[in-house]
């Protein structure tokens, strides 16, 4: 619990400029430092969360474009989630970034939930990864660096962004390994731990082994030879444990419906004639017997 994210209750103040989101860079502009365009991409598998990064810079001047990419293994998946692997990675590449300047850089992602994050801060998860962004855009932009945020969905056919999933995947293999520690996203953690601490209705493990196998097969002969040797009542139990549901609240549900039903019945000879009354009635009267107790007729 001590190396989980602190939450505060706002991320910035009111007077504060947001990061400027979905403006990407013209082919026509001319930037004095140049243009850079950074892709992000996160993957969450084999119980890793990791993200890839893949970086198009064009210099000034019209020189050759230069490409890079790097991964990194960020945390295990109880601690992170993809959301804030994406925040990761951008708060990571900036950082390596300072220096530049008159530049103007576009971070391009297929996350939408980070996108808007970065346009409106709120008090959530991955806080920590939202100030360290700004912190540094703040510091590029007075070097003169223009920084906007691009959402670009999935379904479009993006190379940078399929370069920056690939690195993604390598950085979630089996074998990798973890590159740095970072704070636990609160509401990843807790999730997990609330599942983790409710105990599941099924059955330990070292029983009924025989029949979870024979369930995993098609219904056949087996099913029968199961049954046919049992009395009505093994049978019922058995099949109870084996589909994890019982007849009880049908039973239930039908004895409610008698209850809620009107009924008639012969009071005593002083009433002369018959009652029309309900099951709740008949349970509140005591033994319940309502001819033996005297009531107002109808």
């Amino acid at each position: 619990m001590e190396s989980l994210e602190t939450i505060n209750p706002f991320t910035l103040a009111p007077w504060e400029a947001r990061v400027q989101t979905d403006e990407p860079i013209s082919e026509g502009s001319i930037v004095p430092g140049g243009a850079m365009q950074i892709a992000f991409s996160s993957s969450a598998r084999n119980g890793l969360v990791g993200f890839g990064v893949a970086i198009e810079k064009q210099p000034p001047r019209y020189r050759k474009v230069r490409l890079k990419t790097l991964s990194v293994t960020l945390s295990a998946r109880m601690e992170q989630n993809p959301f804030s692997a994406e925040l990761a990675a951008m708060a990571h590449t900036l950082k390596t970034l300072v220096g530049l300047k008159d530049f103007r850089i576009t971070l391009t992602t297929s996350n939408k939930a980070a996108a808007l994050t970065l346009k409106n801060p709120r008090q959530q998860s991955g806080q920590e990864f939202v100030c360290r962004i700004y912190k540094l855009t703040s510091r590029m932009q007075r070097h003169g660096n223009q920084i906007s945020v691009r959402w670009i969905p999935t379904s479009e056919d993006n190379k940078l962004l399929g370069l920056a999933k690939e690195q993604a995947r390598a950085a979630t293999q089996e074998d990798a390994i973890l590159q740095g520690q970072v704070p636990k996203m609160k509401s990843t953690t807790l999730k997990i731990a609330c599942a983790q601490a409710v105990p599941k209705s099924e059955l330990p493990e070292n029983v009924g082994r025989h029949s979870r196998r024979v369930d995993t097969a098609l219904p056949g002969k087996h099913t029968r030879q199961l049954y046919n040797r049992l009395s009505w009542k093994e049978a019922s139990v058995l099949a109870q444990l084996r589909t994890g549901t019982a007849r009880l609240n049908g039973y239930l549900f039908s004895k409610q419906c008698r209850r809620d039903r009107s009924m008639c019945m012969w009071t005593s000879k002083r009433d002369g004639g018959p009652l029309s009354l309900s099951m709740s009635e008949v349970d509140r009267a005591p033994d319940g017997n309502v001819a033996m107790y005297p009531h107002s007729p109808e």
